[in-house]
Parts: structure tokens; sequence; C-alpha cells
């Protein structure tokens, strides 16, 4: 009797439990065009895993749609902060921000592509928990069943993770495009510019030409001029 089963087909092997924490089997075609590009399709690749870890968990998802991500500086925070993820009520969605100062040269030699996908995991956790819960109560739960390492202000990947991630992700769609930026201080000098009055010697300190609103209080009309 001829075979219902499809020539070729593959045989699925059934789950096992060493197959818990086995990364959503999903390959892009080709490598990402551009570094938002690379963080939508890592956050593509990765919010399955979290959303699996979570029911594992036995934690509810507040996420029900995937989470918008950009790079950017962090609205209201230093320059030291590397990520955050909040819920944007105009958008209706959860929004990950990824700092500039991840990327290539990023202390040194550091991987800083297993440094993006650690924080992408960090706040995707914190998205489906719900933001404001911190990093108690459900957040370890979930941390904990994935692989990042306590504490979790620190973020970091166990090596078994991390070498997963590198093997599943960073495989198929390369490095993370994208070169640290340090923003450059700002100088303390002062902008404005020094006036000598050429009558009395007064001196004021006001920008560009509005010397010309000033007059001097030996009652003079003697111009204000631009001291040396």
């Amino acid at each position: 009797m001829p075979s219902n089963k499809k020539r070729g087909a593959p045989v699925r092997a059934k789950a096992t439990k060493a197959d818990k924490r086995t990364l959503p089997d999903i390959v892009p075609f080709g490598f990402p065009k551009n570094r938002e590009d690379w963080l939508e399709t890592a956050v593509t690749m990765v919010l399955p895993f979290i959303r699996q870890a979570a029911s594992w968990a036995g934690v509810e998802s507040q996420l029900t749609s995937p989470p918008k991500i950009s790079c950017s500086w962090l609205p209201g925070r230093a320059t030291s902060a590397l990520s955050s993820s909040d819920y944007n009520e105009a958008s209706n969605s959860y929004e990950i921000v990824i700092s500039p100062l991840l990327g290539k040269g990023w202390k040194g030699g550091e991987d800083y592509t297993q440094a993006v996908l650690a924080h992408i995991c960090h706040e995707l956790i914190h998205c489906i928990v719900g933001p404001d819960k911190g990093h108690r109560g459900e957040f370890p739960k979930v941390a904990t069943m994935i692989g990042l390492e306590a504490p979790y202000r620190h973020v970091a990947f166990t090596e078994g993770l991390r070498q997963q991630m590198h093997e599943q992700i960073v495989v198929r769609i390369g490095e993370y495009p994208h070169t640290s930026i340090h923003p450059v201080k700002k100088s303390g000098g002062n902008r404005q510019r020094k006036w000598v009055c050429d009558n009395c010697g007064k001196i004021i300190r006001c920008a560009g030409d509005l010397k010309a609103l000033h007059q001097c209080e030996d009652g003079s009309t003697a111009p204000f001029v631009l001291a040396n």
C-alpha cells in the first residue's frame, strides 16, 4: 500500500526536558540591513523564548504584541544607563531603548553583541511582567528560568545561555552593526564676553552685541568696549 507520508518530509522528534531552553527556530532571510533591522530581528527571535520561560515560571505575560525597539539615549536617565523599557500609551505598545554606548569598542574588547542581547532579554522580561514590578517578584522567576545572572541590575548571561545565544542568534544574524558612541562633555567655560566701560573701566559680561543695551552707571555715554 502506498504511504500517506510525503517523501523527504522531516520527522519531528518529541520534545524532551533537554530541549527546555531551546530558542525558536526562526531563520531570517539574510543578515539584517542596518542597526534597527538587527534590533527588531533580535527581538523577534528572542521574544518567544522569553514568553515560554514566563509560562514555565507560572508568570502571566502583560505583553500582547512585540515591543518596539530603538537605539537612542535614554530619556531622563544618566548616559551611563544602557537600556530601558516602558509602556507608551500614545502608541499602545511597549518600547525598549538600547543606549548608543553599547556597540563595537564598548569597554575595550568586551563582547558587545552578547551585551546587547542580554539587555534585550532583560527588558523583554520587564515588558512581560510589567515595568512597574522592578527586579523583584515575578522578574527573578523568569530571569532565572532563561539563564540571566543575579543580581539582575547587573545584566549578564550565564555561560550556557551565552553559548546558546551565539549559536542560535549571532551565527544567524551576525554581530550588532553599531559602533559605540560616547557623548561629548560640554565645556564648563563661560560663553559670555567681557566688556569694559571706556569711561570708568566698569566691567560687565554679556553675550555678543547685547552690550548696546547696557549704559554705565557713571551716567556717561561712553561705549563699552570688548576686553582683551
